[in-house]
């Protein structure tokens, strides 16, 4: 058994957002509203810090995937110095959360 710390989480996660959103979340967040519906704070949370005022241009989408597979990269030789062959772990901080509590 060994501890060890998952790299760079925090640089994929905030990556990976804006890859989700070229648009600035402008379609998901109009489609949601036109038709009356609320916006759930799991999608307010999903799309945080990721508004902006028009579609990403595909240099800016290039960009992107790039710094994703340098991420990538750099976590698969962060995973190769391990030296691990099996992990266990859970999927959820602990044993899975009840329905509606992952924000608390």
């Amino acid at each position: 058994m060994i501890d060890f710390t998952i790299h760079g989480t925090s640089d994929a996660w905030f990556s990976i957002k804006k890859m989700y959103w070229p648009d600035g979340v402008k379609v998901t967040k109009d489609g949601i509203l036109s038709g009356g519906e609320p916006i759930h704070p799991h999608t307010d949370l999903i799309y945080q810090d990721q508004e902006s005022p028009g579609m990403s241009t595909a240099a800016a989408m290039a960009m992107l995937r790039q710094k994703r597979d340098e991420i990538r990269n750099a976590f698969a030789k962060s995973w190769k110095k391990l030296d691990v062959d099996v992990m266990i772990a859970p999927a959820f901080i602990g044993p899975a959360c009840l329905h509606d509590t992952a924000l608390e």
